[in-house]
Parts: C-alpha cells; sequence; structure tokens
C-alpha cells in the first residue's frame, strides 16, 4: 500500500528534522578543526563546504513539507541584489572551479534595492548557476 499524501508530507518533515541533529555536530567539530597548515585548511574548506551544502539540501526538504503544508514562511525585506549575488557566487565558487569553467557577470555599479526573501532569492540564483554549470562544458565560460 503507498503512503497518503499527508503521509509523504510528513515523512519528508521528520526527516528533514531529524537530519539537523547530526548536521549541527558536523558543523561544530568543522568549526573547531585548527587549521595550522594549508593541507588541514583545504580539508576543513571542503568539510565546511559540504556541510553546508547538506544543510541546504535538509532546509530545502524543510521547505517542501512547509510548502505542502502551505506554511512556507517568506521573509520580505530590503535587500541589494549585488550583495545577494556576490554572496551566491562565492558559494559556488568551488563548483566552478572544480569544472574549470569561468563566470563572467555583468553588475551595475549602481545598487539595485529589491523587497523579497534573502535566503529564497539566493537559491533561486544558487540553482540557476549551478544548472548553467551543469549544462555547460568544462573549461567554458558562464556569462
Amino acid at each position: 500500500m503507498e503512503p497518503s499524501p499527508d503521509e509523504l508530507r510528513r515523512a519528508i518533515a521528520v526527516l528533514a528534522h531529524e537530519l539537523r541533529n547530526p548536521l549541527s555536530v558536523f558543523r561544530a567539530g568543522v568549526d573547531l578543526l585548527s587549521t595550522e597548515d594549508s593541507q588541514q585548511a583545504q580539508i576543513k574548506e571542503v568539510l565546511l563546504r559540504q556541510t553546508m551544502q547538506m544543510t541546504r539540501l535538509v532546509e530545502d526538504l524543510s521547505d517542501i513539507s512547509r510548502a505542502e503544508l502551505n506554511k512556507l514562511r517568506i521573509e520580505r525585506r530590503p535587500l541589494r541584489l549585488q550583495e545577494v549575488v556576490e554572496e551566491t557566487v562565492d558559494g559556488l565558487q568551488h563548483v566552478l572551479a572544480r569544472r574549470r569553467q569561468r563566470l563572467e557577470m555583468q553588475v551595475s555599479t549602481e545598487p539595485i534595492w529589491i523587497s523579497g526573501d534573502r535566503v529564497r532569492i539566493g537559491q533561486m540564483l544558487s540553482n540557476l548557476l549551478s544548472n548553467a554549470s551543469k549544462y555547460s562544458k568544462a573549461d567554458s565560460q558562464i556569462d
């Protein structure tokens, strides 16, 4: 017998909640690592990146559950769009570097203010750039 949509939504919500606990321990462990030599610093950077990626995936699971239950929280605030773009691009540098891709952006020097949810807009940009990387050849330029 297949689970009902409500049972599936509850299972996703429980899974997301349960995955948060070990992730917080991983993050604390990464923060405690010393970075005395370059190899340790590189390992710490990789662990931190992967922990942050897993955290985002868990949050996405939670968001799916909340959206299905009409409980998705949107926090609209004034945002400078360039800051969100810069943060998102910084977070994806490892993906681009691994594929030897270059990102070429034209960013306005004038501040562009929007009203939106910083996390959701960052997720959208991250998904767009991740897909651009995924579907572009290695050693290519992404505009």
